[in-house]
């Protein structure tokens, strides 16, 4: 018997004969292997007065008071969850086993309710705040470069974009708090303005999930979930960020107690990066551009007898200086473009649960403007005014109004549960890149599903949804997925379900025109429409006799798109938006967790990807293959951790339709590789990230053949170059 343990247990006699006396009773939570007592474990029992949460101290203990026997649940990151009961007055000790499992492993992404990932009937992966933390991710492309069948493309104006089992990002609906984010460019929205310094996960579901969340969620939805208001306490924190190439990052946040258990949760922060270029000989014009991100945000939490409310008002501006070199050898002024996006995200959400069902609803108001000013600089005497011709110069704008709500029956074991909704969206879009200054188009839909238990480990959930959209015909879209759990270390997964999407404002009607860009809408577009399967399957194996555990993912998937939009060369520097008459894309993913010890975890992937293009002069098809290895190590007593990621990007396609006809361009493969180390200290309060970005020093990636927007054949740039990186986080 170790001291601690000794120590703990005369604790537990001493305190436990005041605690009897005055109907107090105290949890001791310790680690099952070292006896260590285990600080800011959760603890969730059922006081008098109602629910309660507590957290146990340095020397792992909770009082309670309680006058009847409760029932608990006690829950830590890296130990399985235990739940039990506790008498009044008599002292408890409680060992915690070393796991997998963490507190925020649940899903609530087109779920009934908050479900742990292998009870999701639909598949979901997660990326928690610890996976953010390592990887000293500012923004949301940074923490998606590494995923598997996940794809970045950068622009220096128009930003990150992505794909999703090869189908791009306009067909990936983007979500903050289930409210989706507009302001497309390009098609897509840009990744670099997804903040991640208020963010508690993010959870990525793969394949369409139309039914429940409409157009735009073809390929999948990504749902950013923000850290909210919780018990009504003060407590507040802050981060600094410094990256090698000119990063410098600053945040706080604070959470105020109102009245009752009202609670007001404030954040902001200033993101800078100073702009980079690979080459060496000092230059104006910069590969990759200097920006500057300021952001604030402002979330009240109102807890009544029946109702729970939340409102949520987000504020983003964002500035990147576009400078260009002079305008020729013997002159001393340049044109600098300043590109200034404001966004302002406003989300109010009310819920309400009853024995058996919960109502939710969330309406959101997002306004999004994007400023393009073109400016003659003196590089004597460093003076600049406003070009006065008014052709470089615009103003873009976006609103959407949402409104959306669901009904969903959550009786435990029930035999049949139901979830019932409706959506009204609406969306504007003007400015002078818009044709005829101002358009708009509504969407209003209704949609539902059940959940069948046709067994005890069989589950279907059929799902229908029907909408009226303003300019396209929207047929029904059906869904059926089903789980087969054969067992509590295997389940196998089946999804299939329609997609539509109706061409954006953007691609309908932009005039985009500048110095690098020649973009113009099409009009004569037709709606998407598209067919996904999905099969997938887990299983863990475990050593009864060890802490030895394997986790293995396997999926297949297919995607059938009909009339799908994309960008292409259609005249000597001109782009515009055409539909490809048939798209398709399959492929297979295998994913593996290896623990060896509590505190060691290997990680294996790879992926195989098919794209097939029906073209005018034939069909093209494209291989590609994507290759991840990553090691893990954490260690709870010394609050010491470590990450390394590698990741090899095959060959991908770019579509491409010059005026000789349609081709298909290569983008060459890439290595790269992501190192960490974490040191958390004083009370898990403070935490110190180091880590080195882009290990093997990508910068520019060749493609060859056909053509793409900026240069046929031309390099296309994916990362600012080999840096490393410091984050310092506290909390109080």
């Amino acid at each position: 018997m170790t001291q601690r343990t000794l120590q703990c247990i005369i604790g537990f006699f001493l305190f436990g004969s005041f605690a009897s006396f005055g109907q107090q009773t105290s949890l001791f939570v310790l680690d099952g292997q070292s006896d260590e007592p285990i600080e800011f474990a959760h603890v969730v029992y059922f006081s008098p007065s109602g629910k309660e949460l507590g957290i146990t101290d340095v020397d792992g203990r909770l009082v309670m008071d309680i006058g009847q026997p409760v029932s608990f649940a006690v829950t830590y990151v890296g130990y399985k969850t235990v739940s039990g009961t506790i008498e009044p007055g008599v002292d408890r000790i409680l060992k915690l086993e070393r796991g997998d499992y963490r507190l925020d492993d649940v899903v609530i992404t087109a779920q009934y309710l908050p479900t742990r990932p292998e009870e999701s009937i639909i598949p979901v992966r997660i990326l928690d705040k610890e996976r953010i933390e390592q990887k000293g991710a500012a923004n949301l492309g940074q923490l998606l470069n590494d995923e598997l069948n996940i794809r970045l493309q950068t622009d220096g104006i128009l930003g990150t974009g992505m794909s999703i089992q090869g189908l791009s990002g306009r067909n990936v609906k983007i979500l903050v708090d289930g409210v989706p984010v507009i302001g497309r460019l390009n098609g897509t929205l840009d990744l670099g303005q997804m903040n991640l310094q208020d963010v508690e996960r993010i959870e990525i579901v793969e394949g369409p999930v139309s039914v429940n969340y409409g157009s735009n969620a073809l390929a999948g939805a990504i749902n950013i979930i923000c850290k909210k208001p919780d018990e009504s306490v003060f407590k507040g924190g802050g981060s600094l960020f410094y990256e090698s190439v000119g990063v410098y990052n600053a945040n706080a946040h604070a959470q105020i107690p109102m009245r009752g258990e009202d609670v007001l949760r404030l954040s902001g922060g200033r993101n800078f990066f100073n702009g980079w270029s690979p080459v060496e000989e000092p230059t104006r014009d910069v590969l990759w551009n200097q920006k500057e991100q300021l952001y604030g945000k402002m979330q009240y939490r109102h807890v009544g007898r029946k109702w729970t409310t939340d409102f949520e008002s987000n504020g983003f501006k964002e500035r990147i200086k576009d400078k260009g070199d002079r305008r020729s050898a013997f002159s001393n002024y340049a044109f600098d473009n300043w590109y200034t996006t404001h966004r302002l995200d406003n989300r109010l959400r009310l819920g309400r649960d009853w024995a058996h069902s919960k109502l939710d609803i969330v309406s959101g108001y997002n306004w999004f403007r994007r400023d393009n000013v073109q400016y003659n600089r003196n590089l004597v005497d460093r003076t600049e005014e406003v070009n006065p011709d008014p052709t470089p110069h615009d103003t873009t704008t976006n609103t959407l109004f949402l409104s959306r709500g669901t009904w969903s029956s959550t009786k435990q074991d029930a035999g049949l549960n139901f979830q019932l909704g409706y959506e009204v969206s609406y969306e504007t879009g003007g400015g002078k890149r818009i044709e005829g200054d101002f358009q708009s188009m509504g969407d209003y839909s209704l949609f539902g599903s059940i959940q069948w238990n046709l067994g005890r480990d069989l589950m279907a959930q059929p799902g229908l949804r029907v909408s009226h959209n303003t300019d396209y015909r929207a047929q029904p879209v059906p869904s059926l997925h089903i789980l087969w759990k054969k067992s509590e270390q295997t389940q196998f997964r089946f999804n299939y379900a329609r997609g539509f999407r109706a061409p954006s404002i953007k691609e309908l009607y932009i005039e985009f025109i500048d110095a690098n860009h020649n973009i113009v809408g099409n009009p004569d577009l037709r709606a998407e429409y598209a067919h996904h399967l999905d099969l997938s399957a887990e299983h863990t194996l475990k050593d009864k006799r060890s802490v030895h555990a394997l986790r293995i993912k396997p999926s297949m998937f297919y995607n059938h798109l009909s009339n799908q939009i994309e960008l292409a060369l259609v005249d000597v520097g001109q782009f515009s938006y055409v539909n490809v008459s048939q798209t398709q894309t399959a492929g297979t993913v295998i994913d593996m967790l290896y623990t060896i010890h509590p505190d060691f975890s290997f990680k294996a992937g790879a992926s195989l990807l098919y794209q097939s293009f029906e073209l005018v002069d034939g069909r093209s098809e494209f291989f590609s293959e994507e290759f991840r290895l990553g090691f893990g190590y954490w260690r709870p007593s010394k609050k010491f951790g470590m990450d390394v990621t590698y990741k090899y990007t095959g060959k991908a396609p770019q579509l491409a339709l010059p005026e000789a006809g349609v081709s298909v361009a290569t983008l060459n493969a890439f290595h790269w590789m992501d190192v960490s180390v974490t040191q958390k200290f004083w009370k898990n309060r403070w935490s110190l990230t180091v880590g080195g970005r882009n290990l093997f020093d990508v910068r520019n990636i060749q493609t060859s053949g056909g053509g793409g927007i900026h240069s046929s054949g031309g390099p296309v740039p994916m990362g600012w170059g080999r840096s490393f990186f410091t984050s310092l986080k506290m909390s109080f």
